[in-house]
């Protein structure tokens, strides 16, 4: 448990997940370290597992409540984002995409999903800003690089939009 808090407050959340998940395997029954698993999955994007490890306490107290009642609601926009993608209404999706980064600090897979998105709603500078915090965090993304080139090339910039290609 002491490795997923400096993980946690260095922002390495992988690896504090992958701690925090341990001290559950010696420890199932902490109500403390599972709500801190519930928040750091929520804090990932990972609204809908957030939500089963909260299934899992037995608490009426009210911090519990009001975490559960935001991981649903993470979970139900990230729900209808991902409907509203796969149904091609991306002007849709990218807004509950959007909402849905509000509950989150560190979630690449949905801002990914929100430039793909973006690319087909036309705002190639929302794709290349969204990119550019997903290949901050990972350097070697390639459908970043690939989604960014895209965006550049619809931009009109076809110089960077090789290089970006050609790095993906």
């Amino acid at each position: 448990f002491k490795l997923f808090k400096v993980h946690s407050r260095m922002k390495q959340y992988a690896k504090a997940l992958s701690d925090i998940g341990r001290a559950l395997e010696l420890e199932a029954d902490n109500v403390d370290w599972r709500i801190q698993k519930s928040k750091l999955l929520k804090s990932l994007g990972q609204c809908d597992r957030a939500v089963a490890e909260l299934a899992q306490v037995q608490s009426e107290n009210e911090e519990v409540q009001a975490l559960v009642r935001e991981a649903s609601e993470c979970d139900q926009t990230i729900a209808f984002a991902q409907k509203a993608l796969m149904e091609g209404d991306y002007r849709t999706a990218a807004h509950y995409f959007q909402v849905a980064m509000k509950f989150v600090e560190q979630a690449s897979d949905l801002l990914l999903q929100k430039a793909s998105a973006l690319l087909y709603t036309g705002d190639y500078y929302g794709v290349i800003s969204d990119t550019g915090k997903i290949l901050k965090q990972y350097p070697q993304h390639l459908e970043a690089y690939r989604l960014r080139g895209m965006a550049y090339i619809r931009l009109a910039d076809h110089e960077i939009a090789t290089q970006h290609i050609r790095e993906g």
